[in-house]
C-alpha cells in the first residue's frame, strides 16, 4: 500500500520534472541544477528497491513473544504494514523472524511495532535482524 502511494509521487514529480525540462528547452535555457538532483535521486531509489541485496533490510527480528504465540498472531500484527514474504518461530516461541517484501514496509512495522504487545501485556522487541 505505502509502496503503491510512493510510486504514484514518484511518477508525478517524473512528469512534473519532464514537463520543466521541456518548457526549458523550449525557451532555450539549459538544465537547472535542481532538476538534475531530483531526476538522479529519483532513478536511483527506483532502481535500489528492486536489488537483491536488499534482503537485510527486509527482516525483522521480533523477541520478547510469549511461548504461546502463533504464527497467525505475528501475521495479523505485522501483515497490516505490508506484504510478508516469510514468518518464522524459534521452536520455543519466544523469538522469530519476519520478512517483508518491501524494505519500506518492514521499516514502517519495525518502527511501529517495536514496544508493543501481543497477545498478552508483554512489549515485543522489533528489530533488523541480522541476515548474512
Amino acid at each position: 500500500r505505502i509502496q503503491i502511494l510512493f510510486e504514484k509521487c514518484a511518477m508525478s514529480l517524473i512528469n512534473a520534472t519532464r514537463k520543466r525540462l521541456h518548457e526549458a528547452q523550449l525557451t532555450g535555457g539549459s538544465k537547472p541544477d535542481s532538476l538534475k538532483s531530483k531526476s538522479k535521486t529519483i532513478a536511483k531509489r527506483s532502481q535500489n528497491q528492486h536489488e537483491p541485496g536488499r534482503r537485510r533490510k527486509r527482516v525483522l527480528y521480533v523477541g520478547n513473544l510469549n511461548g504461546g504465540v502463533q504464527r497467525r498472531d505475528i501475521y495479523q500484527k505485522f501483515g497490516f504494514y505490508g506484504d510478508i514474504t516469510r514468518i518464522w518461530l524459534s521452536p520455543c516461541r519466544t523469538f522469530g523472524f519476519v520478512e517483508f517484501h518491501s524494505p519500506r514496509d518492514a521499516n514502517v512495522a519495525r518502527c511501529r511495532l517495536d514496544g508493543s504487545p501481543i497477545n498478552t501485556t508483554k512489549s515485543m522487541i522489533v528489530g533488523w535482524a541480522d541476515v548474512q
